[in-house]
């Protein structure tokens, strides 16, 4: 049992507040790590998020992702850190995934998240230990995706926390309640046409699946139609884009999920309680609603 929440906006607003409140009302379902997917100004650039898990000091370290970077052209701005994590912002010609290939090989750096737009800050605890780390209170954005897990078949760290980024595609990131019977099965056929994958964590598959199709000239709504026929299992996820929030329900619908939607806002929870921490629907013109089996939905921001 996890938690997942999204949210998407007309215009910028406080979205990590919004979605760390949100999460605060699900922790319940799952207080092993909490993290969001944010979604702000689109920037000069490729901004990456970045876990450090090694020994050696600041300084040194930067030292080595340049070093590690020095065969591509690519220039390296704006290091920020909080406290294990760091951002850089790079500029580049290269493949995104040979990018990451290269900072994966510095020892004890983990990719968190590679974007224009997007930020992914995640962590084990709760949501209320991610707003206070990362400041999230004060991100402006238009739209994000938040989860609460509960381990049940990988280990509980930093890389196997949610949200997931897709693996080799810059800003698109999804959370996942539930489970994939046929992961092995889709990460072969991911695996044949070239993919990596970094955990065993089958929302990472997801996050994939959703890029690779949406890079073949899939639109949002009809991956996550053809997502529904193409995963068995139990299952409920929400994913973003720059520009869109969609969620997918799998057949049988056994993962609850409730949706307020109103003239300036969409929030999408797997309970209602989170919604109402933030949102009410007595303003004129909302409208809630619980989906059902195998139902989609996309907004554009």
């Amino acid at each position: 049992m996890c938690g997942i929440a999204g949210v998407i906006y007309k215009k910028p607003n406080l979205i990590g507040k919004t979605l760390c409140s949100m999460l605060a009302g699900i922790q319940h379902r799952g207080p092993d790590s909490t993290g969001v997917a944010l979604y702000g100004a689109q920037e000069d650039g490729l901004k990456i998020w970045l876990y450090y898990s090694g020994s050696v000091g600041r300084n040194e370290l930067i030292e080595e992702v340049k070093q590690s970077l020095k065969s591509l052209s690519v220039s390296i701005h704006d290091v920020l850190w909080k406290g294990d994590f760091f951002s850089i912002r790079v500029r580049m010609q290269e493949s995104i995934d040979i990018l990451c290939n290269k900072l994966e090989n510095v020892d004890g750096l983990h990719i968190i998240s590679v974007g224009s737009s997007l930020e992914i800050f995640k962590d084990e605890g709760f949501a209320e230990n991610i707003d206070e780390k990362f400041d999230l209170s004060g991100f402006i954005g238009t739209h994000g995706i938040g989860h609460t897990r509960l381990a049940t078949e990988s280990d509980v760290d930093v890389r196997r926390a949610h949200p997931f980024w897709a693996n080799g595609f810059a800003d698109v990131a999804i959370v996942h309640n539930g489970q994939l019977t046929n992961y092995y099965t889709l990460k072969r056929r991911l695996e044949r046409k070239g993919y990596r994958f970094r955990t065993d964590n089958d929302s990472e598959l997801i996050a994939v699946y959703v890029a690779d199709r949406l890079s073949s000239g899939d639109n949002l709504r009809q991956v996550l139609e053809q997502s529904v026929e193409d995963f068995d299992g139990t299952f409920s996820y929400l994913v973003s884009t720059p520009n869109e929030v969609g969620f997918a329900k799998d057949k049988l619908g056994a993962k609850p999920m409730a949706v307020l939607e109103g003239e300036d806002f969409v929030a999408i929870a797997s309970e209602e309680v989170a919604i109402r921490r933030v949102f009410s629907d007595k303003e004129k013109g909302n409208r809630y609603w619980e989906p059902a089996p195998k139902e989609v939905m996309t907004w554009l921001r």
